[in-house]
């Protein structure tokens, strides 16, 4: 091919010669119209761009507002409408996620059966993001912590999932109660000595009342009576410190200390109900409970153990009236349940 003719194969020396050729000029007007039709394409298209984004950052907003107001099941619902809209984004999945999580959770706060699509919901969107290596994804941790908070609350079955979920957190600091979790996991897989381990190095990281008397629980659970007894013997001495110092800072009339102390005290009451109960001191753990029992407290585990006091005593008939009373203050106290089946079969 001749140099000139291939010369004509690129496209703007075309357009140039076309353009130049007497017979074209007077399309002109046409090439002109054209390149207006383009500018105004592309200004369209900006524009729209602009509008697009605009339109994404409101919608974006909206759902936060609606996570900062706890209004789980229109985020969930807006979420999905966002995603199909504008394509996939990982914070507002885990603001999903943890939509799911806290209507799962939320159902336990209420006494109601535990929502278990919700929470598996959670997991199958918590799973997801942890497998994906995607930089934008923040709160990792928080992540983690969630899916093994799901994972707990579906019961034993999944403790171990739960487990391997919470032995990915590595900020105790900010996530405290892992170590909790994890005890509260190994004392209802009655692996006790692990369950004490692991409440000491909590108490020894974050000391609290609380948490002290979650430790004589588990020496209960664990039949170490003479522990827990020496245990509840500090824990008075610490209360009796709490009461002397209240009195002297003029707190002492505060409504919400004096019901956190008066939560603690009763539990203390409990827990030596409990330890009299193990060691076979019936009369002893009666004079604990019978003024309680007067007061007619909503404590499922007070007339548990009252309906163990009377089955000791051979008073079967009234030990299942309070073993029923305490299964109406939950129902899922399945020790209760179990009593009363137990107590029943011997009508």
């Amino acid at each position: 091919m001749h140099s000139t003719e291939l010369s004509l194969w690129y496209p703007d020396r075309l357009l140039t010669k076309v353009l130049n050729t007497p017979k074209t000029q007077s399309s002109h007007f046409f090439y002109a119209v054209l390149v207006l039709c383009l500018i105004g394409i592309s200004v369209y298209i900006l524009i729209t761009g602009l509008v697009e984004s605009r339109t994404k950052k409101i919608e974006f907003e909206k759902l936060l507002v609606l996570w900062e107001e706890s209004q789980f099941y229109e985020l969930i619902a807006s979420t999905n409408e966002y995603f199909t809209n504008y394509g996939y984004d990982p914070t507002l999945r885990i603001l999903q996620a943890f939509s799911n999580y806290y209507l799962g959770y939320d159902t336990l706060t209420v006494g109601e059966q535990i929502n278990r699509e919700n929470l598996w919901n959670a997991i199958r969107m918590l799973r997801q993001l942890v497998s994906l290596e995607d930089e934008r994804i923040m709160w990792k941790q928080e992540v983690f912590y969630t899916l093994a908070k799901s994972y707990y609350l579906l019961g034993t079955y999944y403790y171990e999932r739960a487990i391997s979920s919470f032995e990915n957190i590595d900020d105790y600091e900010t996530y405290r109660d892992t170590l909790e979790y994890l005890t509260l996991i190994a004392n209802e897989q009655k692996d006790y000595s692990k369950a004490l381990l692991l409440i000491d190095t909590s108490l020894s990281q974050n000391y609290s009342l609380s948490l002290h008397l979650k430790k004589i629980e588990i020496l209960l659970n664990a039949e170490m009576t003479r522990k827990a007894e020496a245990e509840l013997l500090q824990v008075e001495k610490l209360l009796k410190q709490d009461d002397d110092s209240l009195v002297s800072s003029g707190k002492a009339s505060d409504g919400d200390t004096t019901s956190v102390l008066s939560t603690r005290r009763l539990t203390m009451q409990l827990l030596w109900a409990r330890a009299n109960i193990l060691n076979s001191n019936y009369a002893q753990a009666q004079d604990i409970l019978e003024p309680l029992i007067e007061r007619d407290l909503p404590v499922p585990q007070l007339y548990f153990y009252f309906g163990i006091i009377l089955e000791a005593s051979d008073n079967f008939e009234q030990a299942r009236f309070y073993f029923r009373k305490a299964i109406a203050l939950d129902p899922l106290f399945f020790l209760a349940k179990e009593r009363l089946e137990l107590n029943e079969r011997k009508i």
